[in-house]
């Protein structure tokens, strides 16, 4: 900013950036200056979080559910999960369970929540990806090729949704409405359990379980950013301000905590109530790390701390 408004332009007021607030940890400012002489200055300036790692996480609510978890994600005031009895739950912000929210006739695997969509990948022979609004209509769906696991997963990043095609080791990026742009090659993929999660305006973590790879891949570019082979099978994903990424592990009782930027264990998280093999997904909401433990039938909310 202050390159904008040196010398060379009369002195104008700007609101102190104090007063930005966001509560994701990031933000974009378009700041337009114009002279007295006429010409135009537009430039953007990307704020990027500066959350320091969580080191520790609190406890704060276990909601026991009538089934296996297989999901989890915030949405509102509200956190969804997707269950083994074909159904997707809805908890409220009192952490009641108020019952389904939407039913399939197949297993709700992978959500993601995009502006005013809910998005499930869903184990029906084919696979096939549904969108429903906030009240629980169906919007739309299509079918998506991928390998006969119960379990894959699912981003959306720049109005693009990204999912794997195991069989081929393979991402497949679709429109919001279904339409297939592009495919990018995946090698670390196998046909076991995968999990997604978005980091950074055009960049996706992916996670196998069978290769014990946890990886950062350019959607725009299609290329390999890094490769952590330091989670021995890895399981549920999650980006924290889009610095870090918590990966929970199929023999581990801890989630550990890496730098986004290059792949590297910074930390770990630890509490009684993550088990091994029990987190099957991660949410991150603010500052609530928001745990869907399948063995256990229940999602489990920890405050991260730093």
């Amino acid at each position: 900013m202050q390159q904008l408004v040196d010398e060379v332009l009369p002195s104008i007021d700007i609101p102190s950036l104090s007063k930005v607030k966001d509560k994701s940890g990031s933000c974009e400012i378009m700041l337009e200056v114009v002279s007295t002489e006429g010409f135009l200055i537009d430039e953007q300036l990307n704020l990027r979080s500066s959350k320091p790692s969580p080191k520790s996480i609190r406890r704060l609510h276990t909601v026991t559910l009538p089934s296996n978890p297989h999901s989890a994600r915030n949405w509102s005031s509200r956190i969804l999960s997707g269950m083994e009895n074909k159904t997707v739950a809805t908890i409220d912000n009192n952490y009641q369970v108020k019952g389904s929210f939407i039913t399939f006739n197949g297993y709700p695997a992978a959500m993601e929540v995009y502006k005013d969509r809910l998005y499930t990948t869903v184990y029906d022979n084919p696979w096939t990806i549904y969108v429903h609004d906030q009240q629980g209509k169906q919007v739309t769906s299509w079918n998506h090729s991928d390998c006969d696991s119960c379990f894959t997963g699912l981003s959306i990043i720049c109005d693009k949704v990204v999912a794997p095609d195991r069989n081929n080791k393979l991402l497949i990026i679709y429109s919001l409405t279904g339409n297939k742009l592009k495919e990018i090659p995946c090698s670390q993929l196998s046909q076991d359990y995968v999990s997604l999660c978005v980091s950074g305006s055009d960049e996706v973590v992916v996670s196998d379980l069978s290769s014990s790879q946890v990886c950062l891949i350019d959607v725009s570019k299609g290329q390999l950013i890094w490769c952590c082979k330091d989670v021995p099978q890895p399981l549920g994903v999650a980006c924290y301000g889009k610095r870090y990424v918590l990966v929970a592990a199929r023999n581990s009782s801890v989630v550990k905590v890496l730098d986004s930027s290059t792949g590297d264990i910074v930390s770990e998280l630890m509490d009684r109530a993550i088990e091994k093999g029990c987190v099957f997904d991660m949410d991150i909401s603010g500052d609530r790390l928001i745990v869907a433990n399948y063995n256990k039938k229940n999602i489990t909310v920890f405050q991260l701390q730093p």
